[in-house]
């Protein structure tokens, strides 16, 4: 194991949730076992959902017949566009130690996703124009209406006591191109979109490039540890546990030395984990 190798070095592990319709039976035991596993020993998860990235391919990207290979560009694109060169306000580069330290403080949140603007056809990408003031209000509100693309967002959702907004426990905002260390970002710091408990300077981190992106003269990318991707792995949990109380397939682990306890103890990981992060509109 990592972990036991090097116990000091940060760990930080891409997830790719399955299908929520997928053809492989058993998928809902293998992403349960896996995550409660990934989640018990790495200091962070970066959860990367098939069914919005097939939707940024076919609406976004404009494609007719989506691939394994479409969907994996767009997520390379994502990571290399939040992972490569940057330095941070207070001029730090020790990038990855950073937003992990930042992002994963708390050892009951270390659930994240990774939203990215703009995704454009490389074809239209000469006709578009890219102003900093639009790629941010249109970002923050994708945080807090849980949107994974810019396409189909919920303008209507307003950060409001009565409001199920999507709440952050942290976030890393990289930006890239011209202007980037001047851009206002006030409006992805606001105190109700993130626990009182939390110090207001450990909201939010953000770090700068000047150079343009893949052909994006303005481009952005937030990794945010929030209640974004909490349904779907509540749903995942949910279809998991009434195979499990059925006994539906327990026999092939069971072959292969797993015990209903190990089945128990990684379901009791989960649903402590989404209760932590429901909780999280009540503080």
């Amino acid at each position: 194991m990592l972990r036991d190798v090097y116990p000091k070095a940060f760990i930080l592990n891409e997830v790719v949730a399955p299908y929520q319709s997928g053809e492989v039976i058993v998928q809902s035991y293998n992403s349960l076992l896996s995550l409660a596993h990934l989640y018990r020993h790495a200091d962070g998860l970066i959860i990367v959902e098939n069914d919005p990235v097939q939707q940024i391919c076919a609406k976004r990207l404009g494609l007719k017949h989506v691939s394994f290979t479409h969907i994996n560009k767009v997520i390379s694109h994502q990571m290399s566009h939040f992972l490569a060169p940057a330095t941070s306000t207070s001029g730090s580069r020790n990038f990855l130690g950073d937003f992990v330290q930042q992002l994963y403080a708390h050892p009951s949140y270390r659930l994240s996703s990774l939203l990215s603007i703009p995704m454009i056809a490389d074809a239209n990408i000469q006709y578009s124009t890219f102003q900093w003031e639009s790629t941010v209000k249109t970002l923050r509100q994708m945080l807090i209406a849980k949107a994974h693309m810019e396409e189909g967002i919920n303008w209507g959702m307003k950060v409001r006591p009565a409001s199920d907004y999507n709440r952050s426990v942290a976030n890393a905002l990289v930006l890239r191109g011209k202007g980037a260390a001047s851009v206002p970002i006030d409006s992805l710091n606001e105190g109700a979109m993130y626990p009182k408990w939390l110090p207001a300077n450990q909201r939010l981190q953000v770090y700068t490039n000047s150079r343009p992106f893949s052909g994006y003269e303005k481009s952005a990318s937030l990794l945010t540890n929030s209640q974004i991707s909490i349904d779907t792995i509540d749903k995942l949990v949910l279809k998991a546990w009434n195979m499990f109380t059925s006994k539906a397939y327990v026999h092939q682990y069971e072959k292969h030395g797993l015990t209903s306890e190990d089945f128990l103890d990684c379901f009791t990981i989960l649903e402590s984990v989404i209760c932590d992060y429901q909780r999280l509109s009540i503080t």
